[in-house]
C-alpha cells in the first residue's frame, strides 16, 4: 500500500490474541481506498497463504529490527525500563487473558 500504490504514509500491523490490528496514517481524502485496500489484502491473505520469498523478507525486516535495537544504547534503555515496571507486566497479563 505504501511502496507501490503510495497510499498511505505508514503502515504496520500487530497481533493481538487471534487479532490483527493493523494501523496506517493516510491523507483524509484516501480513507476509503485504504480501507478496501486493507480488506482485500487481509481476505486474500487468509486464502492464500504468503509465497516462500514473501516470508523470508518479512523474517529479515523482522531480525534487522531486532538487533538494531540492540546497537542502540537509548532503544536498550527503553526496553529495560519498560521491561522492569510491574504495571507494564499487569497491563500484559490482562491484555492476553482477555484476549484468549
Amino acid at each position: 500500500m505504501r511502496e507501490e500504490r503510495g497510499l498511505v504514509y505508514s503502515i504496520g500491523t500487530k497481533v493481538r490474541g487471534s487479532d490483527i490490528v493493523v494501523q496506517y496514517s493516510i491523507a483524509p481524502e484516501s480513507l476509503e481506498e485504504a480501507m478496501i485496500s486493507v480488506s482485500k489484502i487481509l481476505s486474500e491473505l487468509a486464502s492464500e497463504p504468503v509465497t516462500k520469498l514473501e516470508f523470508e523478507r518479512a523474517k529479515g525486516v523482522l531480525s534487522q529490527r531486532y538487533y538494531q535495537t540492540q546497537e542502540d544504547y537509548q532503544s536498550l534503555a527503553t526496553i529495560y525500563s519498560l521491561y522492569s515496571k510491574p504495571m507494564f507486566w499487569e497491563s500484559v497479563i490482562e491484555n492476553r487473558l482477555e484476549y484468549q
